[in-house]
């Protein structure tokens, strides 16, 4: 079998099944459908749970699910009233 190259190569070789647990800045800002300035400003303000490797951070899969149910969650209780994402993260803390 030959090696596979290149980002789309190896993900046909692994699958579709393989889904990693770790997300780049790029891939949470897809899942979330925002625009990646968003990500960069809700890590600026220390409300989206993440990690750096190096210079690049990384987004552990789990703690941005907890992050979106805390957000919908918050988001039902009252539709008038605005949640901020720090509201959203101090609820994934607990």
């Amino acid at each position: 079998m030959a090696r596979p190259k290149g980002k789309s190569q190896v993900a046909e070789f692994l699958g579709p099944e393989v889904v990693s647990p770790i997300l780049t800045t790029a891939e949470v800002a897809r899942y979330l459908r925002v625009h990646p300035s968003t990500i960069y400003r809700l890590l600026k303000s220390k409300e989206l749970p993440a990690f750096k490797v190096g210079s690049d951070w990384r987004f552990n899969r789990e703690q941005i699910d907890k992050f979106v149910s805390a957000s919908t969650h918050l988001g039902s209780e009252n539709p008038n009233k605005r949640k901020t994402a720090k509201a959203v993260a101090d609820l994934s803390k607990s």
